[in-house]
């Protein structure tokens, strides 16, 4: 079975990601990573990146100081109804500093 989520995840992870945003709107459940990936021509401007975690039913973890940080990785696994997922950011080759965790519904992927 393909799953979108998970495919979008792994193809995220294909790249390096700089962390510009970090943000949870807990009016609407939704948390968004905002992402700069670095183009494979050295060319500029980097690539945005835009993932939004839709029907967010957990979150744990602080939102504070993911700027200027590198995404080093997203565990995802699909439950029956819902993805449960960690975030870690941090430096490059370095352990990761901040982790987040959320369960969620759905994710969007959106690259510019």
């Amino acid at each position: 079975m393909h799953d979108k989520v998970l495919s979008m995840i792994r193809e995220t992870l294909l790249h390096e990601n700089s962390v510009e945003l970090f943000a949870y709107d807990f009016s609407h459940s939704v948390a968004r990573l905002e992402l700069s990936q670095s183009r494979e021509d050295d060319q500029y401007p980097d690539y945005s990146l835009s993932l939004t975690f839709s029907g967010v039913t957990e979150f744990a973890g602080a939102l504070t100081d993911f700027h200027a940080t590198d995404l080093l990785g997203i565990e995802c696994e699909p439950r029956a109804d819902s993805y449960h997922a960690t975030i870690s950011v941090g430096l490059l080759g370095g352990p990761p500093a901040k982790t987040v965790r959320l369960v969620f519904e759905d994710m969007s992927y959106q690259r510019e």
